[in-house]
This record gives structure tokens, sequence and C-alpha cells, in this order.
């Protein structure tokens, strides 16, 4: 790792220093921190004590640019067939048509559960009770 700078010198690091360094390194702290020999802690600091927005704004970008770009590499692997890529996109932009991993918690047609219990017997309620009880 690099030298951190000292408190004046991180104070020194422009506004605009600090969006180059966050774009080029993708949005992610640690590696910008690095490469201006500041902290983490200061980054989040600077984006805390940011008056005009500017600095949360560039990063909200930033990262929604990065999203863009993994959402494109994601439909490329989904049109050249990756099953998985293809099971993800389904299991999370796909919820809306019923592919959802899930757990069904609710009767026919997400009405109430029905139990017929009439077939239980008394040793069967006791049993089920000690279970219970452990």
């Amino acid at each position: 790792m690099g030298k951190k700078k000292n408190g004046e010198q991180q104070r020194r690091t422009s506004e605009n220093q600090l969006i180059k360094a966050l774009e080029a390194h993708g949005g992610l702290v640690s590696p910008t921190a690095e490469a201006l020999g500041i902290t983490r802690a200061a980054i989040y600091k600077r984006l805390k004590e940011d008056t005009t927005g500017r600095l949360q704004a560039a990063l909200d970008d930033i990262r929604e640019s990065e999203l863009d770009i993994a959402e494109y590499a994601l439909k490329k692997n989904i049109r050249k067939g990756n099953s998985s890529d293809i099971r993800f996109f389904l299991e999370t932009l796909g919820k809306g048509r019923g592919y959802v991993k899930r757990t069904e918690t609710t009767g026919a047609e997400g009405g109430p559960i029905k139990l017929d219990l009439s077939d239980v017997t008394d040793a069967d309620l006791e049993r089920i009770a000690a279970a219970a009880g452990k």
C-alpha cells in the first residue's frame, strides 16, 4: 500500500481530482483512496461534508454507469445461451412473470392453507406436543 497523506494533504485533494479518481476506479472507494494516497475514511468524510451534493451525485452517476456495463455483459452472456446468467436474469428481472425462487406459503391460488386433521389420533398429538417441547 502507498503511504497515506496527512490531514493537510488530504484536504488539498480537490473535488475534481477526487471525482476523476473515482471515475478511474469505477466508483470503488478503496482503490480510489490508494491511488490518491489518502484513507477511505477521508473519502467518506468528504462525501458526508459535501454541502453541494456534487461529490455524491458524481459517485452515484459513476456507479450507475458501472451497473450499465454489468447489465450489458449479462445480456451478452444471455444471448450466448449462458444458462446461469439466464436463470439469474429471470429470477431477478422476470419476477413479474413468475420466474422467482420461492417457497409457497399459501394454499391454492393464494388462499389459506387447509389442513385435514381428522385422521390425527390423540397419541399423534401427544407425540407432536412432546417433539415441539424439545
